[in-house]
Order: structure tokens, then sequence, then C-alpha cells
């Protein structure tokens, strides 16, 4: 990069302990992204409704509870 950029915007580079806080805040959120987006291909077919979710969840709790 630019050191004229670097100085403008006052950029520095991250060190471990940065990367690693990166890390801890933005991995979970990717996980917890993906499994939802596996969980509207898996139940809603493309659709903007989550019906059948709703629908596998209550039927799965009923079953366990029986």
């Amino acid at each position: 990069m630019c050191s004229g950029v670097q100085a403008v915007f006052q950029i520095t580079p991250l060190g471990v302990e940065e990367w690693a806080a990166v890390l801890k805040l933005s991995i979970p959120v990717i996980l917890i992204d993906e499994v939802l987006k596996f969980i509207a291909r898996k139940f809603t077919d493309g659709k903007r409704h989550c019906t059948y979710l709703l629908l596998y969840l209550s039927n799965s709790n009923q079953i366990r509870a029986k």
C-alpha cells in the first residue's frame, strides 16, 4: 500500500492479538450464517418463508416428548 494512503487514513498493520480478536468475532458469525443458509436451502426450497422449518421443528419436539 502507498505510504501516502497510510498517512492519510492512519493505517497500521494488525498484530497477532488484533488478528486473534478479528477471528474470534468473525468465525462464529460466519458459522451461524452458513448454518442458516443450509437450513434455508434444506427446508424452504428457496422460498422466503420458514413454514417447513417450523413444522419440522414442532414435529421433532412432539416426537421427543413421547
